[in-house]
């Protein structure tokens, strides 16, 4: 019988396909804990072959349990599920070590499909939806916004309206309506709302 890949689950684990058996019908013998204090106690008490970081640990406590598995057990292997719309923190846990990324909602047997490929073949994996975002940035490039524009665009994500920024940067409103207009096409957006969206996407804010 061939041996069980072990895997804790740190976090919240949305998944509607989680097996009853715990994973041991899929090849994996899952462990799991919502609170963060007890990961120490579980992966030193076994050999947990993947850590996998779920929806509710936020980058901090993660910063402190990725160092923490790091320092007690350098080979385990570690997953974190993110953002779809967050390619930058995606690429920035990859390039601290992490060797699956996948999105939030991600099924139980997808998690488990590609972390067993990634142990079998050794290679990092990212979802596809971090790669597209990646690719559709270096399409368009990151657009060049003045001063004046890039302070207008981060009151809007605040959801001021035009009359509001125009208040709280000392300017008249047709000067906002102006700054507005140079965003838009500089993004590609047809709306205030599309270019909330296509900033976010780009990872300006």
């Amino acid at each position: 019988m061939a041996e069980l890949l072990t895997v804790l689950f740190v976090g919240v684990l949305n998944c509607d396909d989680y097996p009853e058996d715990g994973g041991k019908s899929v090849g994996v013998e899952v462990h799991s804990c919502e609170a963060s204090d007890s990961v120490a106690a579980i992966i030193s008490s076994s050999e947990n072959g993947w850590v996998i970081f779920g929806e509710n640990v936020g980058d901090d406590e993660l910063n402190r349990l990725f160092s923490l598995v790091r320092a007690i057990s350098p080979v385990t292997h570690i997953a974190i599920l993110g953002d779809s719309s967050d390619w930058r923190r995606c690429d920035a846990w990859v390039r601290r070590g992490c060797q699956v990324y996948m999105k939030y909602g991600s099924s139980f047997k997808r998690i488990i499909n590609v972390i067993v490929t990634s142990s079998l073949c050794e290679v990092t994996i990212v979802d596809q939806v971090f790669q597209q975002l990646r690719e559709a940035r270096r399409s368009i490039g990151l657009p060049k916004l003045t001063k004046r524009e890039d302070e207008v665009l981060k009151l809007l994500h605040r959801g001021l309206s035009n009359r509001d920024i125009a208040s709280i940067l000392y300017v008249s409103q047709s000067t906002v309506e102006y700054h507005m207009k140079h965003i838009l096409k500089k993004l590609g957006a047809r709306s205030r709302l599309e270019a909330v969206e296509r900033s976010t996407a780009l990872g300006l804010y």
